[in-house]
């Protein structure tokens, strides 16, 4: 998701298609950290303690932060 969103943004600058952040902020961020969530969920139900275990360790849209 993280890489999607720069891309977004990146070529919404790179056009200098500033009408675009706006859809990307407003449209594409929620959209994705609802389906993030979602998939949190649906992750944690099959993984259990060891997603629980990673989840712990990483940030939600930011993996590679600890």
């Amino acid at each position: 998701y993280l890489s999607d969103l720069l891309d977004l943004i990146g070529l919404a600058l790179m056009f200098n298609a500033f009408y675009s952040l706006i859809f990307v902020s407003v449209i594409n961020l929620p959209a994705y950290i609802l389906r993030a969530k979602r998939e949190e969920v649906f992750i944690t139900k099959r993984l259990g303690d060891k997603y629980r275990q990673y989840s712990k360790k990483t940030w939600f849209l930011f993996p590679f932060l600890i």
